[in-house]
């Protein structure tokens, strides 16, 4: 799992596959993407399948985008499609500019904070091996 592959994920569960100008996060059919990355995470983490640390951390992050990308409080510019009745072209325009939105406060940092959290689960054992080298060398 890398960062081209945590993107992708993101990807998934911000625009449901979908072009940006077909972005709607107020569609049921779009969140639902999410709530299936949900239900394979709970059925691998009940199952006690093996759902690895990089593929945990994946999914959770992935959760997590897929839930901001559709949240006003996270991307402000989903707050400019409530209620408004928009031709076809404005409504694209309007979809595109909330997705390119979502991007860049929610995508990008998500694939930073995936690549930062990979760094740190590849770290961890060889900072456990230069442990063990150092406590050999005291001993």
């Amino acid at each position: 799992c890398g960062a081209d592959a945590a993107r992708h994920v993101f990807e998934v569960a911000c625009f449901a596959g979908l072009e940006r100008c077909e972005f709607d996060p107020f569609d049921s059919h779009q969140a639902h993407v999410v709530k299936q990355i949900k239900a394979a995470f709970d059925d691998a983490a009940r199952d006690g399948g093996p759902c690895g640390t990089r593929l945990s951390a994946l999914l959770r992050l992935a959760l997590e985008t897929g839930k901001a990308a559709r949240d006003g409080k996270s991307v402000r510019a989903i707050n400019t499609l409530r209620g408004k009745a928009l031709d076809a072209v404005a409504l694209a325009t309007a979809r595109q500019e909330v997705a390119a939105a979502v991007e860049e406060r929610v995508l990008e940092p998500a694939v930073l904070k995936a690549a930062e959290a990979y760094a740190a689960l590849d770290a961890g054992p060889r900072l456990r091996e230069l442990s063990e080298l150092a406590d050999e060398a005291v001993a």
